[in-house]
């Protein structure tokens, strides 16, 4: 059985192939270059714009479109910074935890605050 990586061995690989492009002859890093094209897939598509707002998924789901939790997970998480505390929420908070989450992102926005009446009337996990 192999010895697991440390933290510091699997970061200096993940930054190796991100600077250099090379994977070298390491076990894992297959894995490792996957998980950084995954990421800059994810960072190219927030700077061309590719993703969608979060207040638009909110509000899609306000306006009667369909909701899918993982869905909505995976789209805010994709969105970055300003979904952290939404996808931290989602991961290992409560539904109340969400819903504050959510209503902080649309305070912190500047959006009308009469979407956090709706945020509070729904389920979101």
């Amino acid at each position: 059985m192999a010895r697991p990586l440390s933290n510091f061995t699997r970061l200096s690989r993940f930054f190796a192939v991100a600077v250099w492009g090379c994977p070298g002859s390491y076990p894992g890093t297959a894995r490792i270059v996957n998980e950084y094209r995954t990421i800059k897939a994810a960072a190219d598509g927030i700077k061309t714009g590719a993703k969608i707002m979060i207040i638009d998924l909110i509000l899609d789901r306000k306006n009667g479109e369909h909701y899918n939790a993982r869905e909505f997970y995976f789209n805010v998480l994709s969105y970055g910074a300003p979904g952290y505390n939404i996808t931290r929420a989602m991961d290992g908070g409560t539904e109340n935890d969400v819903k504050k989450a959510i209503c902080r992102y649309i305070m912190d926005g500047g959006y009308n605050w009469d979407l956090c009446y709706y945020v509070h009337s729904v389920n979101w996990l």
